[in-house]
């Protein structure tokens, strides 16, 4: 009996220990071809998939990350790469700058960000709300991070590829 309560103790410290591993404020959400929504643990992220974007079921990620280089707030981390048929729309909700004549969703690339060259890209903005503090994005590929721009223009670099 004592070699059962050993073993059962072993695998939840590897259970805890591999957990460990992942952020905490992580958001996992099944998203298929009929589309839906996902939105980070703060709300601050939403990312709406429309039907037919995905041509089957994908497990869908949204974290907060400091990798990317700083912008105007947090940014946040999206998994897995997928490719689209139907461009996504992207809201941001903060406190936006008192100057919103610029203001967008910026997004990094995968493909530029594993090249070391992972630009912030101004994504087109569909609309924004100055009062209830969101801008609307729209991005034809699922971003690997996305994060809010003041000037609308994308200039600050990633130096680490993961």
């Amino acid at each position: 009996m004592r070699g059962s309560a050993t073993t059962i103790t072993i695998l939840l410290l590897l259970t805890a220990s591999a957990c460990a591993d992942e952020p905490e404020d992580v958001v996992r959400k099944t998203i298929g071809p009929a589309g839906g929504l996902v939105s980070s643990h703060d709300d601050v992220l939403t990312i709406v998939f429309q039907p037919g974007a995905l041509t089957r079921e994908y497990e869908i990620e949204i974290f907060p990350s400091e990798e990317p280089p700083l912008i105007f707030g947090s940014a946040y981390r999206v998994k897995p790469e997928v490719d689209l048929a139907v461009n996504l729309e992207v809201t941001y909700r903060r406190v936006l700058p008192n100057n919103t004549d610029g203001v967008t969703v910026g997004a990094i690339r995968l493909d530029d960000y594993t090249q070391q060259m992972g630009y912030w890209d101004a994504l087109p903005r569909l609309s924004i709300d100055e009062a209830a503090g969101w801008v609307l994005a729209s991005d034809d590929q699922l971003s690997l991070y996305y994060g809010l721009l003041e000037s609308g223009e994308g200039n600050a670099a990633a130096d680490d590829d993961s």
